[in-house]
C-alpha cells in the first residue's frame, strides 16, 4: 500500500494529468500542489547553495527558472534523501540549454563549484609531515605513489575560470577574453575551509598524474622537461595535501 502511494506521488510530480486518487481530500490538486511546490523549492534552493556562482552569473530569476526545469525532469531527481549528494548532473544540463550556449564556460564553472562541494563533504583524515621523506631511500622514492587526502581534487578547464571567479568576487573587475587562458587548479579543504590554488600547467600535470595513481617517475615523465620536483613536493607538503607515500 505505502509503496503504491509513493509510486503514484512520484508519477504525479512529473505528469500534468496525474491520478490523484491517493490523496484523501475534496481538493486533491490543490493539496498536491502544496507538496509539489515545496519539494521543487527545496530542490532549487539546494542547487543555489551548491552552485552560488551560477546564480550570480545568471541572476536569480534566470537561475531559478533553469533550476526549476532541471528539477522537473525525472532523470534529474535525487536518488537519496541527502541533497548534499545531489547536483552532479547540473553542469551538463546547463550546457544542454540552447539559450545558454553563448556562455560556453557555464558548464566548466558549474563543475568547478561541484568539485568544491565534493571537497567540502569529503572525509577528514590527517596529512603526513615532511619527515616521512627522510625515511624513504632515494632509489625507491621515484617508484612510490602518492595518496592524497580525500578532500584534495584536481581541476582544469579550457576557459579562464580563475578570471571568471575574480569577476564574481569583484563585480567591478574588467571583462575577460574567454579565449585567453586555460585554468589549472588544486582544490582542497583545510580546517573546514575550501581553498582553490590556481597553478601552472606543469605543476598541475604532475599533480594530476599522481592523483590518477601514477608513480612519481611516471608523473615526472609526463610533465614538462624543466619541471622542479623539489619545489613541487615542498608545495604539496606545505599545503598538507598528502595522506601517505606508498612504496
Amino acid at each position: 500500500m505505502l509503496k503504491n502511494i509513493y509510486t503514484q506521488f512520484h508519477m504525479a510530480l512529473f505528469q500534468r494529468q496525474a491520478d490523484l486518487n491517493f490523496i484523501d481530500s475534496t481538493n486533491p490538486q490543490e493539496r498536491f500542489n502544496i507538496y509539489k511546490n515545496t519539494i521543487m523549492f527545496n530542490l532549487s534552493n539546494a542547487l543555489s547553495l551548491t552552485f552560488p556562482g551560477i546564480w550570480q552569473l545568471l541572476g536569480k530569476t534566470c537561475a531559478d527558472n533553469i533550476a526549476s526545469a532541471f528539477c522537473s525532469h525525472p532523470d534529474n531527481f535525487p536518488i537519496s534523501g541527502c541533497l548534499d549528494d545531489w547536483g552532479e548532473k547540473f553542469p551538463a544540463f546547463l550546457a544542454s540549454i540552447e539559450e545558454l550556449k553563448i556562455l560556453p564556460y557555464l558548464k566548466d564553472y558549474a563543475y568547478y563549484e561541484w568539485v568544491k562541494h565534493q571537497a567540502y563533504l569529503a572525509n577528514k583524515t590527517e596529512a603526513i609531515t615532511l619527515n616521512k621523506l627522510s625515511q624513504i631511500q632515494t632509489e625507491k622514492f621515484v617508484l612510490a605513489r602518492i595518496a592524497f587526502l580525500p578532500s584534495v581534487y584536481s581541476y582544469s578547464s579550457k576557459f579562464p575560470i580563475d578570471e571568471i571567479q575574480k569577476i564574481i568576487d569583484n563585480s567591478n573587475s574588467n571583462a575577460i577574453n574567454l579565449s585567453n587562458n586555460q585554468a589549472f587548479a588544486i582544490i582542497y579543504r583545510h580546517k573546514d575551509e575550501i581553498n582553490t590554488i590556481w597553478v601552472a600547467k606543469d605543476l598541475w600535470t604532475f599533480f594530476d598524474n599522481l592523483k590518477q595513481g601514477n608513480t612519481i617517475a611516471q608523473a615526472i615523465k609526463k610533465t614538462l622537461v624543466d619541471f622542479d620536483l623539489t619545489t613541487a613536493f615542498h608545495f604539496l607538503f606545505e599545503k598538507q595535501l598528502i595522506r601517505e607515500i606508498i612504496i
